[in-house]
Parts: structure tokens; C-alpha cells; sequence
């Protein structure tokens, strides 16, 4: 079993992390929903052209 974190830097840098990986979720998801439509995918393709 993985011991918690005991140092309050250790609890921010846990806390951190899965702050981080939630945001890179909420991020791929919110891309698969844009480019669900095909509309912002096209727009996004024609503005870095």
C-alpha cells in the first residue's frame, strides 16, 4: 500500500498532480466535443493554413 503524503509539500505536489491530469481530461474531451460537430476542426484547419 502507498503511504500518504505526510509533508504539506508532499500533500501540495499529490494535490498538483491530479489537479493536472484532471485539467488534461477536461481538455481532451472538450476537443473531442468540439471537433464532434466538424465545424471547429474545419475553422481550425483554415486559420493555421
Amino acid at each position: 500500500m502507498i503511504d500518504p503524503p505526510v509533508t504539506d509539500e508532499e500533500r501540495l505536489t499529490d494535490a498538483l498532480a491530479s489537479f493536472g491530469i484532471l485539467c488534461d481530461r477536461a481538455i481532451e474531451y472538450l476537443e473531442l466535443f468540439t471537433w464532434a460537430d466538424g465545424e471547429s476542426r474545419d475553422a481550425d484547419a483554415s486559420t493555421s493554413a
